[in-house]
């Protein structure tokens, strides 16, 4: 509902727009629906950070924090968000926003902290290890793993990355910080995902992934823009006039 309210208005009076939103909406958030994924924390990190998203606005900045906090408090995988958003509200000139966004972060390092010192303590005394590895996976997995936490995670893997590539050209087509503060999100998670990503983990994909979709709307205008633009063949014509 958050996200029809913010969104639908970019779309004017086209009905099939608006219909497209709503179940591209739908989309991203179909993964939780499966009791085995609905447990997941990265699940609700991902719906609160999406919601934090949607009730910023300029000057309006405190809501938005504190629902992104809670957010990397269930999932600490979240909490680069908060750095980005300090850095977005900076580059803006919004320096109490920056602080803001700043103090949130601060208090997860906080409660990152005590808790780390309990699951060292625990492993200490119940000598669990760590298993799994890490890899550079590349940006196709990236792609691909924020693919199959929405609905397209359906669809074979080729097709499913496609549609997830296209969605993050429409966000980026569009000139709003709304739409702005979600590709960058979308553009980090999928640098986290190729860069660090655990083998075969793709949870972390779904803190970002609950509005991704919803750029399909908006992908044709974004190609068209960067077609016309390599189309572009206006020449320019320098005169040197002597006196």
């Amino acid at each position: 509902m958050a996200a029809w309210v913010r969104l639908h208005p970019w779309l004017g009076r086209r009905r099939v727009a608006a219909l497209l939103l709503v179940a591209m909406l739908i989309a991203g958030l179909a993964p939780a629906g499966p009791m085995a994924l609905a447990l997941l924390p990265e699940m609700w990190a991902g719906l609160l950070l999406a919601l934090a998203l949607l009730v910023r606005r300029p000057g309006r900045w405190v809501e938005a924090s504190a629902l992104a906090l809670a957010a990397a408090l269930l999932c600490e995988t979240a909490a680069p968000a908060l750095l980005l958003m300090a850095v977005l509200a900076w580059r803006d000139g919004d320096r109490r926003e920056a602080i803001g966004w700043a103090l949130a972060l601060g208090l997860f390092m906080v409660v990152l902290g005590v808790h780390a010192q309990a699951v060292a303590r625990l492993l200490r005394d119940s000598d669990l290890a760590a298993t799994g590895g890490w890899s550079h996976l590349g940006p196709a997995y990236a792609v691909r793993a924020l693919a199959q936490a929405t609905a397209a995670t359906g669809l074979p893997g080729g097709p499913a990355a496609l549609l997830m590539l296209l969605a993050m050209i429409g966000w980026t087509a569009l000139v709003d910080p709304l739409a702005e503060r979600v590709a960058a999100i979308l553009i980090l998670y999928a640098a986290m995902l190729a860069l660090t990503a655990r083998i075969g983990q793709v949870e972390a994909a779904a803190i970002a992934a609950p509005l991704a979709l919803a750029g399909l709307i908006f992908a044709v205008d974004g190609l068209r823009d960067l077609v016309l633009a390599a189309l572009d063949g206006r020449r320019i014509t320098v005169k040197r006039v002597v006196r």
